[in-house]
């Protein structure tokens, strides 16, 4: 059977999926690593990921695998039953520069089949289906989605309904980790809401015990006449010299530092920055992220606005090179862009010049 290509029209790929045909039995390590191969192949043609050149929030393919099984163990064809789900790396050049098989805009769901055959209690809707105790669940969390486990056909029904409404809300998965002393003022509980801010992974709350490393949906918004400026730091510094890049993880993680304050801030990291510490900070939470270093970068910009002269200043010059010294080399497009609309050139935002 040839299998339709990205470039094929929505009927091509409902015929073909008809074609399909189930022959023979595979782990669901292997099933799983197969389907992800195959929807990444489209992105390491276009580029989306931008490896070496921080992470453009606004440029995704969001992908929804969904997984139903009987709950039954794992098993594989080497070691038989097993107690955790295994899917080999992808081979393919251009795979080694990330570390999971997944990227943050892919989610995995679920439906674990636990029917019995008598009725296991009362069923609502819209009640909380309970995730499932297999190794599949882990799978699914890890990956941004969740497991179901489902003991009646009604609850079936309320599941197929909570995954669609999950296929309608695009976005990426960020882990947040604390970052140096914790103040009181700081211990806020998040919730969650839509368009740029944050919830927690699985639908569970945040509380004062597990605020300080969480793993959170960054919700975004479908259509936007401009997309934005800025991308999310890699979590080194890119060098010239560099012989290869390191693999990136599948989710950033941001370190956040609290500071006491009215109301509560807190700034973001990604150890981004060329000396071994947490380097400059980029985002605000509400999710609103900024230039890279954006403490330096906004008051240059403010005096600018204030006073179109400014710029032309010897003082506001050497200002301008000592932020542009902080910023890792991918940012001179977002940040020539940027500055256009200001009408600023500087000789340092050519590509030639950023170190």
């Amino acid at each position: 059977m040839s299998v339709s290509g990205w470039r094929e029209s929505e009927s091509i790929f409902h015929e073909q999926l008809k074609m399909l045909k189930p022959h023979g039995l595979t782990a669901f390590g292997t099933a799983l690593g197969s389907a992800l191969r195959f929807v990444n192949v489209n992105r390491l043609q276009t580029g989306i990921d931008h490896f070496g050149s921080g992470r453009y929030p606004f440029y995704i393919e969001p992908v929804v695998i969904i997984s139903i099984t009987d709950g039954n163990c794992l098993t594989c064809p080497q070691f038989g039953a097993v107690n955790e789900i295994k899917v080999a790396k992808p081979t393919a050049i251009g795979n080694e520069l990330i570390g999971e098989p997944f990227r943050w805009d892919q989610r995995l769901y679920s439906i674990v089949l636990r029917l019995s055959g008598t009725p296991m209690g009362k069923v609502s809707p819209g009640m909380n289906i309970p995730s499932d105790s297999s190794p599949i669940d882990a799978m699914c969390i890890a990956t941004g989605g969740r497991s179901y486990s489902v003991s009646s056909h009604e609850m079936l029904a309320i599941c197929v309904e909570s995954i669609v409404q999950k296929l309608q809300q695009q976005g990426i998965i960020l882990r947040f980790e604390k970052y140096g002393l914790t103040e009181q003022t700081a211990k806020q509980k998040f919730k969650k809401k839509k368009n740029g801010e944050l919830a927690s992974v699985g639908g569970k709350s945040f509380n004062s015990d597990n605020w300080h490393n969480v793993t959170c949906i960054v919700h975004l918004r479908a259509s936007r006449s401009y997309p934005g400026h800025w991308p999310i730091p890699e979590a080194f510094w890119l060098d010239r010299n560099m012989i290869s890049l390191p693999a990136r993880k599948a989710h950033p993680v941001i370190s956040f530092r609290c500071e006491s304050s009215e109301p509560v801030c807190t700034r973001e990291f990604t150890g981004s920055f060329r000396m071994p510490q947490s380097g400059h900070q980029f985002i605000m939470r509400k999710f609103i992220y900024n230039a890279y270093n954006y403490p330096l970068l906004l008051p240059l910009i403010e005096e600018v606005k204030m006073d179109l002269k400014a710029k032309n200043s010897h003082s506001w010059r050497l200002r301008l090179e000592k932020y542009l010294a902080t910023v890792p080399s991918y940012y001179v497009q977002p940040l020539k862009k940027a500055f256009t609309r200001l009408s600023i050139s500087h000789s340092l935002l050519e590509p030639d010049q950023m170190q």
